[in-house]
């Protein structure tokens, strides 16, 4: 009785010299193009990440340079006189010759940083003797809450939400202030009144889509608690670590806000959900 042989030896060369390629030639030249494509595209992941840290960091030396810039104004106003007299002075027909004095140096001051900082919208001063100013566009609107929680903060700086304004000169709008109650400077447990700067918010979000353009992804202004300050997106809501279709970039290091002279800091942080 005859038996077959190794089935091995009866497939055809033809077959053989397939299954040869496929595991010689082709199967190897896949691995080889799969390992460079990945490494290719971690790359590429790489340079995007670097790229977007390093618009965020620039983007917070931005932001952080325009909140001293504010701050700063409203330091300026507790130590200089005219600002503090301004505000105590009762509008009595006796004082009114140097309540006018003291209006036109602090106009003078306002105006050139309405006109050098195109973000500031109106400057309002509230003293408590009676007197009050408010320079820039003309606005109303709902805005006790805020100034409240300044009063309750006793001269330490409060930064606000995005929230809308009526504009006597473009209607409605939204902006992000700084509400501040300044205290005398010879007696600090004194306030004398109140400052309240007023930011466009299309301006912080202009810079925010500069530094994250919309079809990759956005950027927030986070405060400690997670609230969102301000986004490139109106209603983007509240950002996530990680997510569903992307990943949160977080800058190098927080803002932070100053509340002399009550000692406290307020922390904002960007975030960037990048696609």
């Amino acid at each position: 009785m005859r038996t077959n042989g190794a089935p091995l030896f009866h497939i055809s060369l033809r077959k053989k010299s397939v299954a040869i390629f496929v595991l010689l030639v082709t199967l190897p030249s896949l691995l080889i193009g799969y390992v460079i494509l990945s490494r290719y595209d971690a790359i590429l992941r790489q340079q995007f990440i670097d790229s977007m840290e390093k618009n965020l960091n620039t983007t917070q030396t931005n932001l952080t340079e325009k909140i001293k810039a504010i701050e700063d104004i409203s330091d300026y106003m507790i130590y200089q006189e005219n600002f503090r007299r301004f505000m105590e002075t009762k509008p009595t027909p006796a004082n009114m010759e140097l309540i006018h004095r003291d209006q036109t140096a602090i106009e003078g001051f306002i105006s050139f940083h309405i006109m050098s900082k195109r973000y500031i919208k109106s400057i309002t001063l509230q003293g408590v003797g009676g007197n009050e100013l408010q320079m820039g566009e003309p606005v109303k609107g709902m805005e006790k809450p805020w100034s409240d929680l300044a009063h309750a903060s006793r001269g330490g700086i409060v930064w606000t939400d995005s929230y809308p304004l009526e504009s006597g000169w473009t209607g409605g709008k939204r902006v992000v202030s700084m509400f501040r109650v300044i205290n005398s400077f010879d007696k600090p447990s004194y306030s004398v009144g109140e400052v309240i700067v007023r930011l466009d918010e299309s301006e912080i979000t202009d810079l925010l889509t500069a530094a994250v353009p919309k079809d990759q992804g956005s950027i927030f202004i986070v405060r400690d608690d997670g609230g969102v300050l301000a986004a490139s997106e109106r209603g983007t809501g509240r950002p996530s670590v990680s997510g569903r279709g992307g990943r949160c970039r977080r800058s190098g290091s927080p803002l932070r806000t100053r509340c002399s002279p009550c000692g406290r800091t307020a922390r904002l942080t960007l975030f960037s959900s990048s696609i």
